[in-house]
């Protein structure tokens, strides 16, 4: 799966999330940043979040979503109850 595929994913999920789902999520996202991300000047994360921000084109957003969708009907996703089980071990 792609970074834009599973940012797609990501998204769709975090849209449905519920409350305690998304404080998860934030904690281990909060966990991961002090773990792992180097320290960057201000520039340079500006300069990469703009990266990611470039506009869609609809043919774009078309093939993202179409590829979503493919992952959700190969059953290539994680359902809630799965994920709150999966955190309950962290």
């Amino acid at each position: 799966m792609t970074a834009a595929e599973l940012r797609t994913d990501l998204l769709q999920q975090i849209e449905q999330a519920d409350e305690k789902l998304l404080r998860i999520v934030s904690s281990v996202l909060e966990a991961v940043k002090v773990e792992y991300i180097q320290e960057v000047t201000e520039e340079e994360a500006e300069a990469n979040y703009a990266k990611h921000l470039k506009p869609m084109t609809r043919e774009e957003m078309t093939n993202e979503l179409q590829e979503a969708m493919a992952d959700y009907e190969r059953g290539d996703y994680v359902t809630l109850e799965e994920m709150e089980k999966e955190s309950a071990t962290w």
